[in-house]
């Protein structure tokens, strides 16, 4: 089912495409951190992470809206944490 996802990165919007439903939320980067952060306005509520891009890869680590950015690239059962592990689609 998760294959089924799609998520695109376009100019700030994150659109995650299921099937026919398509959500629409904005993003910011500062890849001049270390580790690199991501925030994600989901409805005026943010939610930090951390991401890692590198090839036709893409890691996220992001918790809980409110929670406190996370600082690696891990997410041990019972953290509330989720690491989401991307690959680029080809054309």
């Amino acid at each position: 089912m998760v294959q089924q996802i799609r998520l695109v990165f376009e100019e700030g919007k994150l659109l995650t495409k299921n099937q026919d439903r398509v959500t629409e939320t904005r993003f910011r980067l500062d890849p001049d951190k270390e580790p690199s952060e991501i925030d994600v306005d989901m409805g005026g509520q943010i939610g930090r992470g951390i991401y890692l891009l590198g090839g036709d890869g893409l890691r996220i680590v992001h918790g809980e809206v409110g929670r406190a950015r996370p600082t690696q690239f891990a997410a041990p059962a019972g953290s509330g944490l989720t690491l989401l592990v991307l690959k680029r689609e080809k054309a």
